[in-house]
């Protein structure tokens, strides 16, 4: 699902490579070869342009109501995902926070982790969990709601908007959806150009 939505997203934007020959590669230039030319081998290095070597602080609400499907939960991580996958192709740096809300009878309760930082090496399969696997927060998350607060109510507490993200000073703040019609699902490639145009990060 990853992979057709970023083929998609690609098709509009005008992510530029360059062709370079090499001694090593990813694929063999067969004319060069036959004449004897120590480069004969290619790949595609992504151009530099004014973007290169800048960061977005994504911080994105990863949490949902019960009336919510797994289902759900993953095809909106493979939407977040396709954005992500589109700024590291444009040569912008992501650092990445997650957090996750709620209100219950004592008051609110929040958790707040770092999913990945700029400096890292991009972990798409960690990344994939972290924002597309259920289990992140009706498995991980919940374990910690119970260990933080006793009180909590079987329940889990009531959903409710991020708390930290203008503290963090986010970039691009993704929040939990509220229906399932939201453009996010409905048209995905159009939501990722709105995020990544709203910023100026393309003409």
């Amino acid at each position: 699902m990853l992979d057709k939505l970023t083929e998609q997203i690609a098709d509009r934007f005008a992510i530029t490579s360059a062709l370079e020959f090499a001694t090593s590669g990813g694929a063999v230039d067969v004319g060069r070869w036959l004449t004897g030319e120590p480069e004969c081998m290619y790949s595609f290095t992504p151009v530099p342009s004014a973007r290169m070597g800048k960061v977005v602080k994504l911080f994105i609400d990863y949490g949902a109501s019960a009336n919510f499907s797994a289902e759900f939960i993953r095809q909106r991580g493979i939407v977040i995902l396709a954005l992500v996958d589109t700024l590291t192709k444009m040569g912008i740096a992501c650092e990445i926070w997650g957090e996750t809300a709620v209100t219950y009878g004592r008051g609110t309760h929040t958790t707040v982790v770092k999913m990945h930082d700029a400096t890292s090496q991009l972990d798409i399969d960690g990344l994939m969990f972290a924002l597309a696997n259920p289990s992140m927060l009706r498995r991980l998350t919940f374990s910690v709601r119970e260990l933080a607060d006793k009180a909590l109510p079987p329940s889990y507490g009531r959903t409710r908007h991020m708390m930290f993200a203008k503290d963090y000073g986010a970039d691009i703040r993704i929040e939990r959806l509220e229906s399932s019609y939201d453009t996010m699902m409905t048209d995905p490639v159009k939501w990722v150009m709105s995020q990544v145009e709203g910023k100026g990060l393309v003409a």
